[in-house]
C-alpha cells in the first residue's frame, strides 16, 4: 500500500481546479466558433484535458519520480484486499502483479506516469511503497 510521507491534498485540489477552468474556458472559446470542424482535434485533446484534471476522477500522487493516479490505485486495492500483491515501480508506470491465492487467478494492474499533464504543480503529495511489496524491475 502507498504511504503518504508529505504534501497535502487540500493544495493539489485548488491547484487542479484552476487547471480544469482552464481547460473548461478553452472549451467555451472554441465552442463559439462557428467553425467547429476545424478544431476537432483541438476539442477532443481539451476533453481529454478536462477528465484528467477532474478530482471525481484523478488524485495525482508523485511516486519514486513518477505521477500515478492515486485514486484509481486505492480503489483497485481495495478490489484486492486477501489477494497477494507485488508492485514495481518502473520508469515510466507503477505495476501491480496480484494472485488469488485459492483460485490462481491472477493479473496486473499498470497505471502509466501522468507527469506529463502535472509537469507545472507544485502541490502534488509524495508518496512511498512499504517495503514489503516493492519489487525492482529485474525481478518481473
Amino acid at each position: 500500500m502507498l504511504k503518504l510521507i508529505s504534501g497535502s491534498f487540500e493544495d493539489l485540489k485548488k491547484e487542479m481546479k484552476l487547471y480544469l477552468e482552464n481547460v473548461n474556458q478553452k472549451i467555451q472559446a472554441l465552442e463559439k466558433e462557428r467553425r467547429r470542424a476545424e478544431f476537432e482535434d483541438q476539442m477532443k485533446e481539451l476533453h481529454n484535458l478536462k477528465r484528467i484534471y477532474s478530482l471525481s476522477k484523478v488524485l495525482p500522487v508523485r511516486i519514486e519520480g513518477i505521477v500515478i493516479n492515486y485514486k484509481l490505485y486505492k480503489a483497485f486495492m481495495k478490489k484486492l484486499k486477501g489477494f497477494e500483491k507485488h508492485t514495481a515501480v518502473l520508469w515510466d508506470r507503477l505495476e501491480i502483479h496480484y494472485r488469488e491465492p485459492k483460485t490462481k487467478n491472477k493479473g496486473t494492474l499498470t497505471l502509466l506516469d501522468l507527469s506529463s499533464y502535472f509537469r507545472d504543480f507544485k502541490h502534488i503529495p509524495i508518496a512511498e511503497m512499504e517495503e514489503k511489496e516493492i519489487e525492482t524491475s529485474a525481478s518481473i
